[in-house]
């Protein structure tokens, strides 16, 4: 169970604000977090019902931040799975027990959320109820396969691509969450712009590896 709001002012602007409860939301579940080691069903089991957008939310924070490569693939892939089932249509989020069950260092867990916090207080005000036809069952399976698109550009170790669809993903999560189809559009738009700019750097790379190998054949010749 988590513990009752604290009388902070994002907590009592959060009133009315499904935006301002994203951050009151995280705060809160920092702070009931074990003290220390902390599993995704952990984090999971406290960020309520709206489990698809807020645990897509707390793995997408990684992409968009200044942290090594290897955290934010092993929080890509787990967005790969959520997606998958977003695609089939499943209600419920179901994870495997290994990933769910391994531990993470409470003060990493607790240190990231908390760090953007702020951020989604900031946020928070923009965000509320509207367009909610991109927010529901039926809008899933086409966010997942977009999700999806986004999550597996992001794994890619290409400088500053990364980033474009860590962002798309963070405004449809939070779109979800809050039930934001503006945010979500945004979202599908950072998507498309991070697939455009994967075509154009792979077409790119392709075409300098076709020069690079004629000018050996030719040489050799």
């Amino acid at each position: 169970m988590l513990p009752p709001p604290e009388s902070d002012s994002v907590s009592d602007r959060a009133v009315g604000s499904p935006g301002l409860a994203v951050a009151v939301l995280l705060s809160r579940v920092a702070a009931s977090l074990p003290p220390e080691t902390v599993t995704l069903r952990d984090v999971i089991e406290r960020m309520g019902e709206r489990s698809f957008g807020g645990f897509m939310l707390v793995l997408a924070v990684p992409t968009i931040l200044p942290v090594p490569l290897g955290i934010t693939v092993l929080c890509d892939l787990p967005i790969l799975l959520v997606a998958a089932q977003m695609m089939v249509g499943r209600g419920t989020l179901r994870l495997p027990s290994w990933l769910l069950d391994r531990p993470w260092p409470a003060t990493r867990v607790t240190g990231l959320i908390r760090g953007v916090v702020p951020l989604f207080a900031r946020i928070g005000p923009w965000l509320r109820p509207r367009w909610v036809i991109l927010t529901s069952p039926e809008a899933m399976p086409g966010l997942g396969i977009a999700c999806f698109a986004m999550a597996t550009i992001a794994i890619l170790p290409i400088p500053v691509l990364g980033w474009i669809p860590g962002f798309g993903l963070v405004l449809v999560a939070l779109g979800v969450f809050a039930l934001d189809g503006v945010a979500v559009l945004a979202g599908l738009v950072l998507g498309a712009l991070s697939v455009a700019l994967f075509i154009v750097v792979v077409t790119g790379f392709l075409e300098v590896g076709g020069v690079v190998i004629g000018a050996g054949v030719s040489v050799v010749g």
